[in-house]
């Protein structure tokens, strides 16, 4: 099994965000709709994203943030992320196809962003 799957956007991936229990797509070919591109080792089992990837949602008090480096398979949640995953590091799980999975809500539209720290 696979850690990301391809989206139908060409050079678009999507990993499965263990804290956020969703997707976060990943631009690899041309920058996304906030201007981020990242970097790719080429693996789906052992995917590395450079740089970091920060999704973020909601606005003053409400924000919400997941940020991340992904190394070789593994997604390690960095200080400024604001869920309970903060500081730690897992193996990314296998990704289910979107079909398998429930939809983020609609009231939580994720914006990735790069960010090279």
């Amino acid at each position: 099994m696979d850690k990301l799957l391809a989206s139908s956007v060409p050079g678009v991936f999507l990993l499965e965000c263990p804290a956020c229990k969703c997707h976060h797509a990943v631009a690899t070919q041309a920058p996304n709709h906030c201007g981020a591109k990242w970097t790719w080792n080429g693996s789906m089992t052992t995917p590395t994203f450079y740089p970091s990837l920060l999704v973020s949602w909601g606005q003053g008090p409400e924000r919400e943030v997941c940020h991340s480096w992904v190394e070789n398979g593994f997604i390690r949640f960095l200080s400024d992320c604001t869920h309970a995953l903060r500081g730690q590091t897992l193996e990314l799980p296998f990704v289910q196809s979107l079909e398998e999975t429930d939809p983020p809500p609609t009231d939580n539209p994720l914006s990735p962003h790069s960010d090279p720290s």
